[in-house]
């Protein structure tokens, strides 16, 4: 892979900066080492499979709107859960150099929901709008969740769902344990029917 200009111009500081090479230095070449892999993670442009299909973009941009950008920093959200850039949710071991860039945030976002499409492909017959759809909830709620729902069934048997969706507008509190109706996540479930229920699941730019 050849290396850019910045990643070159880390490279020469680092050699005409001896110290870096000097016993008892392994800190700060570690810390070179981990800047040019920033450098090249964050300027390779990650490319989707599913991109041009009906709904993808559309999907992507929803989630950016709804999740939040966060200034590139890790939060914790209304479940508890320790999230970074558009919804990633953060591993246990994994980190990032914080604040992380919008386009760092939205390849991470890109990644996930491309996870949440092949599932739904995998778990199920939908094609189109109806596949972006259920992807959506995937991403939102997991595939553990997806496969264990009675929405599943009702994809399977062909029946409507949108009441099942609205089963999915709560959360547990973090604070209390209790659930509780978030209007958010109605409007989200709203957004997944309307989707669901569109009439073309045909392949195609928007």
């Amino acid at each position: 892979m050849t290396l850019n200009v910045k990643v070159v111009s880390v490279l020469i500081l680092t050699l005409l900066t001896p110290k870096f090479f000097q016993t008892g230095s392994e800190t700060n070449k570690s810390g070179v080492l981990n800047l040019i892999s920033d450098i090249q993670r964050s300027e390779t442009r990650y490319v989707s499979e599913y991109q041009f299909e009906k709904g993808y973009e559309e999907a992507i941009m929803f989630i950016k709107d709804h999740e939040g950008y966060n200034a590139g920093y890790s939060y914790i959200d209304v479940s508890g859960i320790h999230t970074i850039g558009y919804g990633h949710v953060l591993t246990e071991g994994e980190t990032f150099n914080e604040p992380i860039s919008q386009k760092e945030a939205e390849e991470l976002l890109r990644r996930d929901f491309d996870k949440a499409v092949r599932a739904v492909e995998r778990e199920t017959e939908l094609e189109g709008y109806q596949k972006i759809a259920i992807a959506h909830f995937v991403f939102a709620k997991g595939i553990g969740t997806f496969l264990k729902s009675s929405l599943k069934k009702r994809i399977e048997q062909n029946e409507p769902i949108d009441d099942e969706l609205d089963r999915w507008c709560y959360y547990r509190s973090a604070k209390t344990g209790k659930l509780v109706r978030s209007e958010h996540s109605a409007n989200i479930r709203e957004w997944e029917a309307e989707m669901f229920g569109r009439t073309s699941n045909l392949t195609g730019s928007l």
